[in-house]
């Protein structure tokens, strides 16, 4: 049986990339996590995260540095040292409204829903790329916000969606769809997203999340671990 190098480094550095995240720790449980990775395995892992451009040094080091051989601290570290690390808790944030709205499209607004999904996986991933940049850019200028906070423009997507703005929603897919290996990419990532078997949970809760649920958490992970609220909603002018 093949040994799963990348989804062991994974599941073992998780607890660290959350803490360095700012993420609390029942926000996107570890069981839930592990569970995805194990579906998924190397190389759709691999597959999955080719936008990140990790692939080919990632393997070579995994292959020479077990992930039981590297300390918790060390984990650590590199998670605080990572450079994009503090856009991940907005990130998430954000996503957690796009689920809330994700589950109000209605059954023959399956087609409307698939072209928002493709379209937040780009919104939600580009900001991590080095490859980015330039679709960021074109999407901030879409979406009339700044593409320093991508948590403003999923947002501000988000608010194109509810408003039901055509046009704006038209900009945006098209964009994309401009960037031949995102479009690819954001294509591969949904259809892998609707197969997975599991269904891990989103918070360390129960009953299951509901709408209403999602909402107040939403609203607890922006308070911050010190109670100040970090309420900070984006100015759109989409057009």
């Amino acid at each position: 049986m093949k040994t799963e190098t990348v989804t062991e480094w994974l599941k073992r550095s998780y607890s660290s990339f959350k803490q360095g995240s700012g993420l609390p720790e029942w926000v996107l449980p570890a069981q839930g996590f592990s569970e995805v990775v194990d579906e998924v395995g190397d190389d759709g892992i691999l597959e999955m995260s080719r936008p990140l451009k990790p692939a080919p040094v990632l393997k070579k080091q995994i292959e020479k540095l077990p992930p039981d051989m590297v300390s918790p601290e060390n984990f650590q570290n590199a998670a605080k040292s990572w450079a994009l690390i503090s856009r991940v808790k907005p990130v998430i944030e954000a996503c957690f409204d796009a689920r809330v709205i994700l589950t109000s499209f209605k059954e023959d607004d399956l087609k409307a829903k698939a072209d928002v999904l493709r379209s937040l996986c780009v919104l939600a991933v580009a900001p991590f790329s080095p490859e980015g940049e330039t679709t960021l850019s074109e999407l901030a200028s879409i979406l009339g916000t700044d593409r320093e906070r991508p948590s403003d423009l999923i947002r501000c997507y988000l608010d194109a969606v509810l408003q039901n703005d055509l046009a704006t929603l038209k900009l945006v897919n098209d964009c994309i769809a401009s960037h031949a290996e995102w479009w690819r990419w954001s294509v591969l990532f949904a259809k892998r997203a609707k197969s997975l078997v599991c269904e891990p949970k989103l918070v360390a809760v129960t009953p299951a999340l509901s709408d209403d649920i999602a909402r107040v958490l939403v609203e607890m992970i922006k308070e911050g671990r010190n109670g100040e609220s970090e309420r900070d909603y984006p100015k759109c002018s989409a057009g």
